[in-house]
């Protein structure tokens, strides 16, 4: 196989920005509700509500923790026939899995920000990736956006040629 495109999706800022804005709004809005309940509840009730604000907070703060801290790189490699190779590496940039995958519809490319990648391996199992412009350099971003996008219109060929020859129209 060789290979036309060789790119290292890294963590994305604005994700981690909106993952933070998430918890911030979610611990205003659990303090709000604490506010004005805990005053016209009675101490039981109250004690419990208040029991479970901190719960959800501290579940919150550890999933923004464990996502901080855990930074996840993929690679992702396409050859000149179509074959993709998708990497898991670690922050070092060993590899830790490395698995063929093919590409499932739908493709979403969006405005040239984003793109939407479902892709399946041997096995049936479905990874998404969600791959933000910040995640990779721009003219990585753009080139794999071209890979996939002529990917899912060959394959799209494919299927349709598959259906008139076999007279599903």
């Amino acid at each position: 196989m060789s290979i036309a495109i060789s790119v290292v999706i890294g963590p994305s800022k604005v994700m981690r920005w909106l993952l933070l804005f998430i918890v911030s709004c979610t611990s205003v809005a659990w303090l709000c509700v604490l506010y004005w309940y805990l005053p016209r509840a009675n101490l039981i009730v109250a004690g419990v509500g208040l029991a479970i604000a901190f719960l959800v907070l501290y579940v919150v703060l550890r999933a923004l923790r464990y996502t901080l801290r855990q930074p996840m790189a993929f690679g992702l490699d396409v050859s000149n026939i179509g074959d993709v190779l998708l990497r898991r590496l670690d922050a070092s940039g060993r590899v830790l899995e490395s698995d063929s995958v093919k590409l499932r519809s739908p493709l979403i490319l969006w405005s040239s920000l984003l793109l939407l990648l479902s892709l399946q391996n041997e096995s049936g199992s479905v990874t998404r990736l969600l791959i933000l412009r910040d995640s990779v350099s721009g003219e990585g971003f753009r080139r794999l956006s071209l890979a996939f996008h002529w990917l899912a219109q060959a394959q799209t060929h494919t299927s349709v040629q598959n259906d008139l020859s076999e007279g599903n129209f």
